[in-house]
């Protein structure tokens, strides 16, 4: 498929070796500023104020700033009641180590009101209200 074509770079002269490595450093650089560009038009993104006056009177309320940046911040924990991975993601951020995430499920009553998010950060569990839930606790959830 083509590999009887490669050659190994030190099978090459030192003028092939340097032009091939020139290339690639030109093609580094344009990536990495390509990526600089999108971060920094994230981040003018994320710090936008919010145009829709309603949606940033809610923010506002909550304590969180009035930006999309706030509003996507808002909405992944409004989101975090509901799913373990956006549990993570929001803990992560907030500079939590979460080492498990479980979704405990009574098998009997498959209820939403019967799910319980469980994050562990390595010394205690904790529900979804910053509860500390105890193993026993945490084992025994089906069991009713």
């Amino acid at each position: 498929m083509g590999a009887e074509n490669l050659i190994p770079m030190n099978k090459r002269t030192k003028d092939e070796q340097k032009a091939i490595a020139t290339k690639g450093g030109i093609k580094s650089g344009q990536v990495r500023r390509r990526k600089r560009d999108m971060r920094e038009l994230c981040n003018e993104i994320l710090n936008t104020v919010v145009t829709d006056e309603e949606l940033a009177d809610k923010l506002i309320k909550a304590g969180v700033d009035d930006t999309y940046g706030g509003l996507m911040l808002f909405r992944a924990i409004q989101g975090a009641h509901e799913s373990p991975q956006m549990l993570d993601k929001v803990l992560t951020l907030a500079g939590y180590n979460c080492q498990r995430i479980e979704q405990v499920i009574d098998d009997k009553r498959d209820w939403p009101d019967r799910i319980r998010l469980v994050f562990d950060d390595g010394e205690n569990l904790y529900d979804t209200k910053g509860n500390i839930v105890t193993e026993e606790e945490f084992a025994g959830e089906g069991d009713e």
